[in-house]
């Protein structure tokens, strides 16, 4: 299978589950919760590189955490050979449940860009990689700058390497001729302009109604397929589904290099990952390639 690089902003998805006893007395309107177990699974880009693991590929992590959440972080991500502590916070999202229903989110991170520096020490590392196909898990959490976008973008281009984006609103036109551009309905009506930076492909999701696929050559001449969702299913959670349609989309297209095929798996993926409680997982065996 491929190396694929994944770059961008590396969570930890913290989830504590309890059961009401009574409420504070001090409070009396506050629940008192006696704790039942708890458990930490990627989160944010985390769950891209994940489902592509999962999916049988040699996935590399490009990011950083803070030094206070180490040894956690390297439980998460044990083959982290570019990931490191870098004088920030970690990006971490505690979800409290209560007799099984979400009640509280407590959310850790740190949104200021990383420096030159670490942004120079992070590039090096995706050289020295010589990945078969770069992701950028971009969640406006500060990995993703514009000096690191312009420094990988220019090396994959020169070498031919494919390059799949998921933008935020942050730096959304600092990507130039993505293999895959991957946005959503609300970004695409915010940012008429989506198709004028040289991308092979957008995809533009939405929701439970489908995809719209452009497919051009990069000179804003594009070809539109609208593919209806033809999957339905019980949807308990949709936190996570995003990275499991890019992870599938990057997974198929390097199969076959057939964009059409790689949305429908992936959209049918992400559908299917909605089905669980936690954040949102690729089923290996629903993708049928």
């Amino acid at each position: 299978m491929a190396k694929i690089l994944v770059i961008g902003d590396f969570m930890m998805d913290r989830y504590w589950y309890g059961m009401s006893v009574r409420n504070c007395p001090a409070y009396p309107d506050v629940p008192v919760n006696d704790f039942q177990s708890g458990n930490d699974s990627v989160g944010g880009a985390g769950n891209v590189y994940k489902s592509l693991e999962l999916l049988g590929h040699n996935s590399l992590p490009l990011s950083v955490w803070g030094i206070e959440d180490d040894k956690a972080f390297r439980m998460l991500y044990p083959n982290r050979c570019g990931m490191f502590p870098a004088g920030r916070q970690s990006i971490v999202k505690m979800r409290v449940y209560e007799d099984g229903k979400l009640i509280c989110r407590l959310d850790k991170e740190s949104t200021v860009d990383i420096s030159i520096e670490v942004a120079d020490r992070l590039f090096a590392i995706a050289k020295n990689q010589s990945p078969d196909a770069i992701v950028f898990s971009d969640y406006d959490k500060g990995v993703c700058t514009p000096y690191l976008i312009d420094k990988v973008t220019g090396y994959a281009n020169e070498n031919d390497i494919p390059i799949f984006v998921d933008p935020k609103a942050e730096h959304f036109y600092e990507y130039k001729g993505a293999t895959v551009f991957k946005i959503n309905e609300e970004q695409a009506k915010a940012n008429p302009n989506y198709h004028l930076n040289g991308h092979k492909c957008i995809v533009i999701t939405r929701a439970g109604k489908g995809c719209s696929v452009l497919i051009g050559d990069g000179n804003e001449k594009y070809d539109t397929w609208s593919i209806p969702n033809d999957f339905v299913s019980e949807v308990l959670n949709t936190a996570g589904a995003g990275d499991v349609f890019l992870a599938v989309t990057v997974h198929a297209y390097l199969k076959d290099k057939n964009f059409i095929r790689a949305v429908k798996l992936a959209q049918r993926a992400a559908t299917k990952s909605c089905t669980t409680p936690d954040t949102c997982v690729v089923f290996v065996e629903e993708i049928d390639l």
